[in-house]
């Protein structure tokens, strides 16, 4: 057998164990990222409580089933272990993630950047996203408050990776209270 090495690094999750599938062992995985077809190329998985990596295990087979994939680990051979995953998250090292264009992004690589609005007021930070159907939402932070805008032209402006700031349209803003 050998071993299995990882280092300090930066992974995003890009599925989540949901729970058993069948007596033999595999698991059913829920995708989270833009590009599921990653799960068909994996040879190992990392896995993580929360987002600190506990395991990696050897993949043995993957299919498609529906919008989940059904995994089978090497040495996972029973549905008692196979339960035992459920509720872990499926990492996958930030460096490998297929290149985009210079106008798109990554959810990590945006979230906690500073949102303005168009006359430059500090609206807040972005704090986390939520996919409703078709329609991406940001979930903005201010100090005594939530606020939603949802992800598009009109409400959304400039998106600047390299000043780590956001600037939006106040039309778009839906207030929530903390």
């Amino acid at each position: 057998m050998r071993a299995l090495f990882f280092y300090k690094m930066d992974y995003i999750k890009i599925g989540i164990i949901k729970n058993s599938h069948g007596l033999d062992g595999e698991v059913k995985v829920l995708p989270v990222t833009e590009y599921p077809e990653l799960f068909e190329t994996l040879e190992v998985l990392m896995l993580a409580k929360e987002t600190e990596i506990v395991k990696a295990l050897r993949v043995s087979s993957v299919r498609q089933h529906n919008e989940f994939y059904l995994i089978k680990f090497e040495n996972i051979d029973d549905i008692e272990t196979a339960k035992k995953l459920s509720g872990y998250n499926i990492m996958y090292p930030a460096n490998l993630l297929p290149e985009l264009d210079e106008n798109e992004y990554y959810w990590f690589e945006i979230k906690g950047f500073k949102v303005f609005d168009m006359e430059n007021n500090f609206v807040g930070e972005l704090e986390d996203y939520e996919e409703t159907g078709s329609v991406e939402a940001f979930r903005i932070k201010s100090e005594n408050e939530y606020f939603l805008i949802s992800n598009n032209p009109y409400h959304v402006l400039k998106i600047d990776k390299i000043n780590k700031r956001i600037v939006i349209n106040r039309d778009g803003l839906i207030s929530e209270d903390i």
